[in-house]
């Protein structure tokens, strides 16, 4: 099965589950607010193709989140739930949203494990299975509003 996989721009969800994120912004750069110069130039500087794990990818998906892309990837081995953004204070509605619809639609559960990082202001917050997971998270967060989100899949 595969990993369920997610970009998160605003209230739109885009679905990545059988894609690697970095895959969506070279096909799609202008969503992303680059351009395909700007991608083919990150792969010359590294030596590396965009899809590989390394520095050109690193750079690519932290330059979306700063024009507010939220990265998530679910991963089994260890099972937990990986959400990316630029920082916390301009994306926790977003996250908690997210985290919301994908509740209402039985794609994540109150026990499953969450791990927030923020690319440029430091955040590292784990929500563990032993400590409360998911459940801990919503009720940390029950003073952010949620907003409604948009499905699409890209698949």
């Amino acid at each position: 099965m595969q990993k369920e996989g997610y970009w998160i721009n605003e209230n739109i969800i885009y679905d990545v589950t059988n894609n690697i994120h970095v895959r969506k912004i070279k096909e799609n750069p202008s969503i992303f607010k680059t351009t395909e110069n700007h991608i083919k130039n990150l792969e010359n500087q590294y030596n590396e193709k965009i899809e590989q794990e390394g520095k050109a990818r690193e750079i690519l998906i932290k330059e979306a989140s700063m024009n507010g892309w939220i990265r998530v990837r679910h991963y089994t081995k260890p099972d937990y739930w990986s959400i990316q953004f630029d920082e916390w204070e301009k994306r926790k509605e977003t996250v908690k949203s997210f985290v919301e619809w994908a509740i209402n639609l039985e794609i994540m559960t109150l026990n499953d494990e969450l791990r927030l990082s923020g690319y440029f202001d430091g955040t590292i917050i784990e929500y563990l299975y032993m400590t409360g997971g998911v459940k801990r998270f919503l009720d940390d967060t029950k003073e952010i509003k949620n907003k409604p989100m948009k499905y699409v899949d890209w698949n």
